[in-house]
């Protein structure tokens, strides 16, 4: 199993975002937004899950906005073929804003996954994941007028990326 994490820093403080775990089972992720904490499950045999957590209390400050994904069967990971986006959120970084997610605190994990926002030009950003074959060209889309900075948050098969746009 592997675990990163992924965290949201302004160089001073830095936030939870979300968890990405990797077994044998598939991926499992979680998004720490406290007003409607939501947990990703795509099982190796392609089944296809999102749950909210709605046993948390809602918290007033709410920066993550979300869009309602399909569930149900997709691609089995054992013979994943090109690109399934697997969640997708928009991120709003102005002052304050972040400060309803919790506080990353040091805890044991294979791997950190930040995202800077000094070097942004914008306080809106898009943030997809990603589930990509290997020797699949990145789904680059050259008409679009926002920076895209693909990351390859796990070196498994398929890989999991993180797509970072400036502006919704």
């Amino acid at each position: 199993m592997s675990e990163i994490a992924v965290v949201i820093t302004d160089g001073t403080s830095a936030w939870k975002l979300s968890w990405i775990k990797r077994t044998s089972r598939g991926f499992y992720l979680s998004f720490l937004d406290p007003g409607n904490p939501i947990h990703i499950s795509y099982h190796e045999d392609g089944e296809f899950h999102l749950k909210r957590d709605t046993t948390r209390p809602v918290k007033e400050d709410v920066s993550l906005n979300v869009p309602i994904i399909p569930q149900g069967p997709r691609q089995p990971l054992t013979n994943f073929y090109g690109v399934e986006e697997i969640y997708s959120f928009i991120l709003d970084l102005s002052h304050g804003s972040l400060s309803c997610l919790p506080i990353f605190k040091n805890r044991r994990c294979d791997g950190i996954f930040c995202i800077e926002t000094r070097y942004l030009r914008t306080n809106i950003i898009t943030v997809e994941f990603k589930l990509m074959s290997r020797n699949f060209p990145l789904p680059l889309n050259l008409t679009e007028p926002h920076s895209a900075l693909y990351y390859f948050a796990t070196l498994t098969t398929p890989w999991l990326v993180i797509c970072v746009k400036e502006g919704a």
